[in-house]
């Protein structure tokens, strides 16, 4: 990694909105193991009753821990950390990727897989969308 970055910058995004991008933070060779890991434990998961929540055609959620990502591990201590890698190709016509600033506080011990909020909760996502 050769870019250098601001760490107050950092913790003061992740602390407000929630949410920061660094381009260029992961080395373009790291991509390609992470796609290597991403098929393994995607094939894996399918397998497995639970173990990949179907959204649609081909589209699935499925639960992956650092630890089984190269890269990780051998990188510097996380806590609490949620990273979200998009692993396909991103088209305009599949729709917006749609972030709901300061939600990452919310208790989500209700929400359905402990990811997907009540449907009486939209309206505050879509607010802050």
């Amino acid at each position: 990694m050769s870019a250098s970055y601001d760490a107050a910058e950092i913790m003061g995004a992740l602390y407000g909105p929630g949410l920061t991008g660094l381009k260029g933070a992961l080395p373009r060779e790291w991509a390609g193991k992470l796609r290597e890991d991403i098929e393994r434990l995607y094939a894996s998961a399918l397998q497995r009753e639970g173990g990949a929540i179907g959204y649609g055609p081909k589209r699935h959620y499925a639960e992956i821990h650092p630890e089984e990502i190269r890269g990780f591990v051998e990188g510097r201590r996380v806590n609490s950390l949620a990273f979200n890698v998009t692993t396909v190709d991103v088209e305009a016509d599949m729709g917006a990727f749609e972030i709901a600033p300061g939600t990452q506080w919310d208790d989500a011990e209700t929400f359905e897989y402990g990811m997907f909020p009540p449907k009486s909760l939209y309206d505050r996502y879509e607010a802050r969308a």
